[in-house]
């Protein structure tokens, strides 16, 4: 038997794919007894650009049997706490600082700061996300009747350290020699592996991932067209 000799994998495709680091991202649910506060308030959103989580909006209300949600309230119903106004928590300094404990260090590829800020999010304790879901809901509808004490009923972190494929960057990333992107480069076929997933695309998106698993088949099956083989 002659063994298989796996060849040395190019360096430009390993640089390649050692960029493919992803995004960060967290979403906070908290379930609450009613929502007469909001319907006080008048507000079914409510944006906090400078505190930890930055903003928290009204789910929609529970519908029987898949029907018309019931409107009353009076009743639970789950409110969903975003990072800030765009996904990705480096778009929120303020939870960045928090999660890991300083300041973003200046001159820091974008990897860079994913890896880190991936870190502090995986090392904070929950009560840190806790007493953010409590400060700033008792500090928005406190006025109209809220209280966290009373009327949080469970709260639920997702914290998502691998949470989405990126691309090039345009502004920061200097351009391949060969025009390609770097996901283009990374997801070569190398001997007998094909590369997937959504960072074969550099795209954070379901379809694109499946677009590129059916790509990464295709890639391995063998097609005999017979006599159109030699044209």
């Amino acid at each position: 038997m002659i063994p298989y000799l796996c060849p040395e994998m190019p360096e430009e495709q390993k640089a390649a794919l050692h960029k493919a680091v992803r995004a960060a991202n967290q979403t906070t649910t908290v379930l609450i007894r009613n929502w007469e506060a909001f319907k006080k308030a008048g507000v079914n959103r409510v944006d906090t650009p400078t505190r930890f989580f930055g903003g928290f909006a009204l789910g929609v209300p529970w519908a029987p049997n898949e029907g018309v949600p019931d409107m009353d309230p009076k009743k639970g119903v789950l409110v969903t706490f975003m990072t800030g106004a765009n996904s990705g928590i480096l778009n929120n300094e303020t939870m960045t600082r928090t999660l890991m404990g300083y300041d973003m260090p200046d001159k820091l590829s974008m990897q860079e700061q994913f890896r880190m800020v991936r870190m502090g999010l995986l090392q904070t304790p929950f009560a840190t996300f806790e007493r953010a879901v409590r400060s700033q809901m008792n500090d928005a509808l406190g006025p109209y009747g809220f209280d966290a004490a009373r009327d949080i009923v469970g709260i639920t972190v997702n914290r998502w350290p691998h949470g989405f494929a990126m691309a090039q960057n345009s502004l920061f990333d200097p351009p391949s020699p060969t025009g390609e992107q770097p996901y283009e480069i990374a997801r070569r076929r190398f001997g007998r592996i094909s590369i997937a997933n959504s960072d074969a695309s550099g795209q954070d998106l379901c379809n694109t991932a499946i677009d590129q698993g059916f790509r990464a088949v295709e890639e391995m099956v063998p097609h005999n067209y017979g006599y159109f083989n030699r044209i």
